[in-house]
C-alpha cells in the first residue's frame, strides 16, 4: 500500500510540536483567525490538530475544524514565520530565498479563482508586527508523485504546461505577490556559489561559456513557475476517469524561463523507468496546450530543442553543484 500525504502522525512528530516549539499558535490564536474567516463566533470552532509528517522546510498542521456543531472539516495549517523554520531548512537554504509572505500571496492572488486543482486557500493571517504569517488551505488527499505510475507523470507534466500557459503576470503584479524575480543576475549568481563550493578550477570550463547559457535562457519565454516542482511537491488524486493534480508548496514561486521549471519533476525518482523515451514522453507533455504543441523559437541554432535542453541542464548542474555544497548526501534534483 502506497503511502499518501495524510493524517498519520508519528509519535515523533507529536513531540516535535509540543516540545520543540515555544512559539507555537496557541488553540485561541487560530480559533480567532478561523472565526473571522468563517464568520463566525470564535465560541462556534472547535478544532483538533496534530502535526504533519510532511513538514519539510516549516511547521506543518493537520486541522480538523468543525463551525457551529457542523460537519468537520479537514485542513492544512502552514506558519511560514521565521521562528517556525525547520532547522534543516535554516542550514540548506540561502537565506535570499526566503520572504514569509510569498507563499500566502500565491494562494491568495495568484492561483485564486485559476482553475487548477490547487488546494483552496481558507485563510491567512500576515501580520509583520506580530511575526505572523500564516495560512490555512485545503486538504487534499492523495498519492505523492514519486507513488505513481509514469502516466500520473505525464498528467502532471501536461498540468505544469496549463500553469506556465495561463498565469503570466506583469512585474507589478508579481512583485506585489511577492515573487522572486528569476533574472540574469539570478542565473549568474548560481555559477557564484557553485565556484565557490566546489573550489579550485572544477567549473573553469564552464565559466566561460556560461554567459552565453544565460543568454540562451534569457531569450526563452518566460512565465509563472512554482519553482521547487519535485514528486514529494506533487499530490495525485483520483477524480473518476480525471486525476486531480495538486501542487503543494509553492516557497520559491516566482518568474522564470518557461522550460527551467519543468526540471524538478524530470529529474525525479522513477525507480529505473526514466529512460530516454520516457524523458522524451516528458518533455514532450511540459510543451502541450490546447492547440497543439508549443514550438520553440528556432529563429537562432542557439534555441533549437536539443540547445534549449543543455542550457537547461548545464544551468541545473550548476544548482545541484552549490546545492551539494549545503546538503553533501544528495544532490538537490
Amino acid at each position: 500500500m502506497s503511502r499518501t500525504k495524510s493524517m498519520m502522525i508519528s509519535s515523533k512528530a507529536t513531540r516535535w510540536l509540543s516540545v520543540n516549539r515555544p512559539n507555537r499558535a496557541t488553540d485561541d490564536q487560530l480559533r480567532a483567525v478561523l472565526s473571522a474567516a468563517y464568520a463566525c463566533a470564535e465560541d462556534h470552532v472547535a478544532i483538533e490538530r496534530r502535526a504533519s509528517d510532511y513538514a519539510s522546510s516549516f511547521a506543518v498542521e493537520e486541522i480538523s475544524v468543525r463551525i457551529s456543531g457542523g460537519p468537520k472539516v479537514l485542513l492544512v495549517f502552514k506558519d511560514l514565520g521565521a521562528a517556525s523554520m525547520l532547522q534543516t531548512a535554516k542550514q540548506h537554504r540561502p537565506v535570499e530565498l526566503y520572504d514569509p509572505r510569498r507563499e500566502i500571496e500565491v494562494y491568495r492572488q495568484v492561483l485564486t479563482d485559476r482553475n487548477l486543482g490547487t488546494a483552496k486557500c481558507l485563510a491567512v493571517e500576515a501580520d509583520e508586527s506580530s511575526g505572523r504569517h500564516w495560512l490555512f488551505i485545503e486538504w487534499v488527499q492523495g498519492d505523492l508523485l514519486w507513488q505513481c505510475g509514469f502516466e500520473a507523470w505525464l498528467e502532471a507534466a501536461r498540468w505544469l504546461a496549463r500553469l506556465h500557459d495561463s498565469i503570466c503576470l506583469p512585474a507589478p503584479a508579481a512583485a506585489e505577490a511577492h515573487l522572486r524575480v528569476l533574472d540574469g543576475n539570478f542565473y549568474r549568481e548560481w555559477l557564484v556559489r557553485a565556484s565557490t563550493g566546489a573550489g579550485g578550477d572544477v567549473l573553469s570550463a564552464l565559466r566561460d561559456r556560461y554567459g552565453l547559457v544565460v543568454d540562451g535562457l534569457l531569450a526563452l519565454p518566460q512565465s509563472f513557475i512554482h519553482g521547487d516542482f519535485f514528486p514529494s511537491n506533487v499530490l495525485m488524486h483520483a477524480n473518476g476517469d480525471a486525476a486531480r493534480v495538486c501542487a503543494v508548496d509553492w516557497e520559491l514561486a516566482g518568474g522564470r524561463t518557461v522550460v527551467d521549471g519543468r526540471g524538478g519533476a524530470q529529474r525525479g525518482r522513477l525507480d529505473g523507468r526514466a529512460t530516454p523515451r520516457h524523458r522524451r514522453r516528458l518533455f514532450r507533455c511540459t510543451a502541450e496546450r490546447k492547440g497543439g504543441v508549443r514550438r520553440l523559437r528556432h529563429d537562432a541554432a542557439r534555441t533549437g530543442p536539443v540547445q534549449v535542453a543543455r542550457r537547461v541542464a548545464v544551468s541545473g548542474l550548476v544548482q545541484g553543484l552549490d546545492a551539494a555544497e549545503r546538503t553533501p548526501d544528495r544532490l538537490a534534483g
